[in-house]
């Protein structure tokens, strides 16, 4: 039997208690007018609150715009993350102006479509009330708020646009798995691999969920359902090809701008870094990651006097 199925919710359904039925029955019109309401809200609240002047967010607009007055990433513009990110801001900027409100307007886009896929997923495994409360929880404490003196973390404006891009690409992934899961069609199971190797363009510790949450949910789609090994192989390889489709198709036009070794640091992005001992040995990264005093609540430090 598969894990998510279209009957799972009618099941979950029939199982609750009379009086919560009345929730798991709220139309798709009354959840978009609730989640829209307390976005807008936030949004009119929190209004060109978001960035950061002096930390890290400066670096996103300019590094964009650099690219659009033709510069090239990795020779003149330093990055050590993947080109998805700023390749994306750059075409941003190229397409409706090079400054801030650009990437705010792109961002809640982007922002529109993480909560959209958020709510289809979890409305998949639990019921839609229940999504719409998470994503209301989101909306709220997540997407535009500021918790510490040093601003950039939030959706609108982040510290790296590849947390926000990598998220939202691996959310695509995830809801093409559980979309292959229902309908069982390879056209699914091929645009999750490819959506994940965009996100393979990112950042490391977003590619690193993101691999293992479709590679979880491919074996356990089809592992259980094919007593052949043939088929399993056959979807493996159709997922695996279309993941390597975004990173050949980077390092090819990376490629044709600087030398292959150079253009294949830039695919890899922040694998180097995140493996070389000089950065995983640091005690500032050790610090960052709790890998200093693992097995102990290390109190918070302002990130400004880190």
């Amino acid at each position: 039997m598969p894990i998510f199925s279209t009957n799972d919710s009618a099941a979950r359904k029939t199982a609750a208690p009379p009086s919560l039925r009345l929730f798991q029955d709220i139309s798709p019109w009354a959840s978009l007018a609730v989640l829209s309401v307390i976005g807008l809200a936030m949004l009119s609240w929190s209004w060109l609150t978001w960035p950061d002047v002096f930390i890290d967010f400066g670096s996103e607009l300019y590094m964009a715009w650099q690219m659009t007055a033709g510069k090239n990433l990795y020779l003149d513009v330093l990055s050590e993350c993947g080109p998805l990110s700023t390749y994306l801001n750059a075409l941003f900027f190229q397409l409706f102006g090079v400054g801030l409100h650009t990437l705010v307007y792109c961002n809640l886009a982007i922002l529109a479509g993480i909560v959209f896929l958020l709510h289809r997923i979890l409305a998949g495994i639990s019921d839609r009330f229940t999504a719409t409360i998470s994503c209301a929880v989101f909306l709220t404490l997540f997407a535009f708020n500021q918790y510490v003196e040093c601003g950039n973390y939030n959706y609108v404006c982040p510290y790296r646009h590849e947390m926000t891009h990598g998220i939202f690409l691996s959310l695509l992934a995830l809801f093409c798995i559980f979309s292959f899961l229902q309908k069982q069609k390879l056209c699914w199971l091929a645009g999750s691999g490819f959506f994940l190797g965009w996100v393979l363009l990112t950042k490391t510790e977003i590619s690193m969920p993101a691999v293992a949450a479709c590679g979880i949910g491919w074996v356990l789609s089809k592992w259980t359902e094919e007593p052949q090994g043939r088929p399993r192989l056959k979807n493996l390889f159709l997922f695996l090809a279309a993941a390597a489709v975004p990173p050949l198709v980077a390092f090819f036009l990376l490629s044709l701008k600087m030398p292959a070794p150079k253009a294949l640091l830039g695919v890899l992005g922040s694998w180097p870094y995140a493996l070389h001992p000089a950065f995983s040995g640091s005690p500032y990264f050790q610090f960052g990651l709790g890998f200093d005093h693992p097995l102990t609540q290390f109190p918070f430090v302002d990130p400004l006097h880190c």
